[in-house]
């Protein structure tokens, strides 16, 4: 087997979650995975910053301006593919919308971007991303609102 380069790419996605709905976006026909729903956000260009591209991502997807929290929760994955193998590291940020039009992306790797309610998202055919954004927001929620004993 040939020698495959390793690739390290760097991924920043932004979790908004208002009125017990996320703003997730839908993979277009143009992706690997049509019809699959993700956070907004991707992959980062050459000399930017995670938050530079968190901003940037959302705002091309969504059309919507955001604020980032300023703590992300930083994840690697391993990838392995017959030409490469790719370190994706990928941020997290919690965020609010402070501006904008919700709108989807034009001729992007998105076609739909929109609030889905909490509760119909066991119903769509969900990213990683999102899985793992609703398991930290859970923790932060539950960080927040601690039960009392």
């Amino acid at each position: 087997m040939p020698n495959r380069p390793n690739i390290t790419s760097i991924r920043a996605y932004a979790i908004i979650i208002e009125s017990g709905r996320m703003l997730l976006c839908r993979l277009s026909e143009d992706s690997l995975d049509p019809g699959l729903w993700t956070l907004p956000g991707g992959g980062g260009e050459f000399g930017e910053s995670p938050e530079e591209t968190c901003h940037r991502e959302v705002q091309e997807e969504t059309g919507l301006q955001v604020k980032l929290e300023p703590r992300p929760w930083v994840i690697s994955k391993l990838w392995e593919n017959p030409d490469s193998r790719i370190n994706s590291v990928r941020f997290f940020y919690l965020a609010k919308v402070v501006g904008g039009d919700l709108r989807a992306e034009i001729n992007g790797s998105t076609d739909v971007a929109e609030w889905v309610p909490l509760s119909e998202l066991p119903n769509l055919w969900l990213a990683d991303t999102v899985q793992f954004a609703l398991s930290v927001t859970e923790v932060a929620a539950a960080e927040l609102n601690p039960t009392s004993c």
